[in-house]
C-alpha cells in the first residue's frame, strides 16, 4: 500500500467533526463503554445535526454487567438521509417489518428512524429498563425516570392507558420478549421474578403466540432458544403455561403417552445447545430446530396409537397441520388472520421432513437410557415398581398397552394386538372428553 493510498484510507476512516447534538434533561452519573464502530456510526448521525443514541438492551446491559447481544441505535435522521450518509461505508439493509429501521450486515447492529420526540419514542417501548439511552461518549439518560427498576426485583412493563392482558394480545411477541428478558437479567438479579398478575395474564392470552407474522414468530423462537438459554426459557414457558400454545391446537391436545422420556430428551438436548459457543451454535441450529424439538412429542404420540403407519407419515401430518392451522397476522380490513404464506408453508415443511425424522431416530437410539434413568430415579426414591408398571411408566406408549402385554406373557389373557388398543385407548379418552 503507498502513502498517498494510506493517507485516504485513515481520511476515509476518521468520521468528520460532529456537531453538538443536545438532549433533553442531564445526563445520569452513569456511564458505559461504547464501542468504535458504534461510536463512529453516531458521529457520522450527529455531523448532519441528528441526535442519534444507544437504546435499549445494550445499555441495560452494560449497567448490570451484562454482554449485550447486540447494539440498537435510535435517531431522528430520516431513513433516505441515513441511507445516504452510511450507505458508503456499511451494508445496510431495511428490516423486512419496519421501512424505518436498518440492519447493518455482519455488525449486530439496528438503527431505527424514529419521526417521534425522544420522551414519546421511549415511553412506546415494551419494559422499564429499556428506556435508558447513551450517546457517544457513553453518558447514560434516563428521561422517563425509570433507572431506579434496575434495582427492582421484578419485570415491570411501562405503564399505559392499555390493560397488561391488552398489550399482549395486541403484539404477542411481547409475550415472548418478556419470558427471554427474565432469563436473560436473572444472571445478574437471581432473585428477579415476572409478577404475579403478569403471569396470569400470559396464562390467558397465551393462546395468542400464534397470531403474529410467521417470520416475526420465527425470529422470536430462535431469540428464545438460540442465545445460550434455551432451557431456562422453555422451564420459564412452562411456568407461565405458554409452551403448548406456542402451536397451532396440534400440539394442545392430550398426549396419551408418558412424556417422562422425551422430557429427559428435550433437557438433554437444549443442555448441549446452550453449552456451544455462540458460532457454533447459531451455524448448526435455526428456528425450525427447535420448533421440531418441541413438535415431536405430537409424532410420538402418532407412532405409540398407531394413527399413522410410519413415522415418515407422522411427520408429515405433524407438519401440515401445523402449516394450515397457524394464524398469523390478523387482518382488520378482511377481519381474517392471514395464516402461512405458500412459500413460508413449503420452508417449513422441508425442513420439518428433514429435522423432526432425525431428532425422532435420535430420540428412539437413546430411549432405553432414558428409560434406566427413570428407572434409577425411583429406585432412589424409594419407589421402585414391579417391572411391568415401570415399563409402563417409562415408556412413550399407554399404560393399557404395557398391561395388556404383561398378562399375556404371564399367561393370564391373551394379548391384544396394537390397533385394539389403539382402538380401546380412543374409546377411553372419548369418555373422558364427554364427562369433561
Amino acid at each position: 500500500m503507498d502513502e498517498v493510498t494510506a493517507k485516504l484510507r485513515a481520511l476515509q476512516l476518521t468520521p468528520p467533526p460532529a456537531l453538538p447534538v443536545y438532549l433533553p434533561n442531564e445526563p445520569t452519573t452513569h456511564t458505559i463503554t461504547v464501542s468504535e464502530k458504534v461510536k463512529r456510526i453516531l458521529t457520522l448521525i450527529n455531523a448532519r445535526g441528528y441526535y442519534a443514541v444507544i437504546v435499549g438492551g445494550e445499555v441495560r446491559d452494560k449497567l448490570l454487567g451484562l454482554t449485550p447481544h447486540d447494539s440498537d441505535l435510535l435517531t431522528n435522521c430520516p431513513a433516505n438521509e441515513l441511507r445516504e450518509i452510511l450507505g458508503h461505508d456499511y451494508r445496510l439493509s431495511i428490516n423486512p417489518f419496519n421501512p424505518n429501521k436498518f440492519d447493518i450486515q455482519d455488525e449486530n447492529i439496528d438503527i431505527l428512524c424514529s419521526s417521534l420526540p425522544l420522551e414519546e419514542e421511549l415511553a412506546s417501548r415494551d419494559l422499564c429498563v429499556n428506556t435508558f439511552i447513551a450517546d457517544r461518549d457513553g453518558k447514560v439518560y434516563d428521561l422517563l425516570k425509570y433507572i431506579h427498576f434496575l434495582r427492582y426485583k421484578e419485570l415491570m412493563l411501562i405503564q399505559s392507558k392499555i390493560s397488561p392482558d391488552e398489550r399482549f394480545q395486541k403484539d404477542p411477541s411481547l409475550m415472548m420478549r418478556l419470558i427471554r428478558l427474565y432469563s436473560h437479567l436473572k444472571k445478574a438479579i437471581p432473585d428477579l421474578s415476572i409478577p404475579r398478575h403478569y403471569v396470569q395474564y400470559l396464562r390467558k392470552t397465551a393462546s395468542f403466540l400464534t397470531c403474529q407474522p410467521f417470520g416475526v414468530y420465527l425470529k422470536n423462537v430462535e431469540l428464545l432458544f438460540n442465545q445460550g438459554l434455551a432451557r431456562d426459557n422453555f422451564n420459564a414457558l412452562n411456568f407461565c403455561g405458554m409452551t403448548h400454545h406456542l402451536f397451532p391446537a396440534a400440539a394442545q391436545k392430550c398426549l396419551t403417552c408418558d412424556m417422562r422420556p422425551f422430557i429427559l430428551f428435550l433437557h438433554e438436548k437444549l443442555t448441549n445447545i446452550d453449552l456451544l459457543d455462540e458460532q457454533t451454535r447459531k451455524s448448526q441450529h435455526s428456528s425450525y430446530h427447535f420448533l421440531a424439538l418441541l413438535l415431536l412429542p405430537e409424532v410420538i404420540n402418532q407412532m405409540v396409537l398407531n394413527l399413522t403407519p410410519t413415522h415418515v407419515d407422522a411427520i408429515t401430518q405433524t407438519s401440515n397441520f401445523f402449516c394450515n392451522n397457524y394464524l398469523g397476522k390478523f387482518d382488520e380490513p378482511t377481519q381474517t388472520y392471514l395464516g402461512m404464506t405458500e412459500g413460508e408453508k413449503s420452508c417449513f415443511n422441508m425442513n420439518m421432513k428433514i429435522i423432526l425424522k432425525s431428532y425422532y431416530e435420535e430420540y428412539l437410539s437413546n430411549y432405553p437410557r432414558y428409560c434406566q434413568i427413570i428407572y434409577q430415579q425411583s429406585m432412589q426414591q424409594d419407589v421402585l415398581a414391579p417391572e411391568g408398571e415401570m415399563a409402563a411408566a417409562a415408556s412413550p406408549v399407554t399404560p393399557a398397552y404395557h398391561q395388556t402385554r404383561q398378562r399375556g406373557a404371564q399367561g393370564r389373557r391373551t394379548p391384544k394386538s396394537d390397533s385394539e388398543v389403539a382402538q380401546q385407548e380412543h374409546k377411553c379418552a372419548g369418555t373422558k372428553a364427554a364427562k369433561k
